[in-house]
């Protein structure tokens, strides 16, 4: 589920918060990976809108993994977490794991494309509860850049009138 968390329509660019939450409370086991997509563009089903690729570009982002030992104490488990190319051990005792996407790179990239980043839980060693995978991005709107014709043209056209007041003042 997308939640806009902040969007605000004034004159002054403020970015938009974006928070995806899956909650699970699956069992995880060697051997049985657990996948997912975070998805911000869907919307909330409220009428919050989504994140727009077209209009807006994601400019940070991290992610929140909470996994927990289901008879905690043995301290035996081990997870590895993969977001695209990118991958994360850690020990499932007790663990929030939070992977920040940073402000550039390749999955940041990715997420800007169109809103989604697939991920996947798995045991490298014993079990544990995936409990919650949250993504939170922050988006800008889009900035457009004038191509080189409209470029051309305006300065031309400021040409022209510094030549229409050249002759007028001579």
């Amino acid at each position: 589920m997308a939640v806009a968390v902040f969007a605000c329509g004034s004159a002054l660019a403020f970015p938009t918060l974006y928070t995806d939450i899956d909650l699970y409370g699956q069992y995880v086991s060697t051997g049985q990976p657990l996948s997912g997509t975070f998805n911000i563009s869907a919307g909330d089903g409220t009428g919050l809108a989504g994140y727009k690729p077209e209009t807006q570009q994601v400019t940070s982002a991290s992610a929140q993994f909470v996994i927990r030992d289901e008879t905690f104490l043995d301290g035996e488990e081990r997870f590895v977490i993969s977001l695209s190319d990118s991958t994360w051990n850690g020990n499932a005792f007790a663990a929030f794991l939070n992977v920040d996407l940073g402000s550039a790179g390749t999955l940041l990239l990715q997420l800007s494309d169109d809103g989604e980043i697939a991920y996947t839980v798995s045991a490298s060693k014993g079990d544990f509860i995936l409990v919650s995978a949250t993504l939170e991005a922050l988006a800008d709107k889009r900035v457009a850049v004038p191509d080189s014709g409209t470029t051309l043209a305006l300065l031309g056209l400021g040409l022209v009138g510094v030549g229409a007041l050249r002759r007028r003042h001579a």
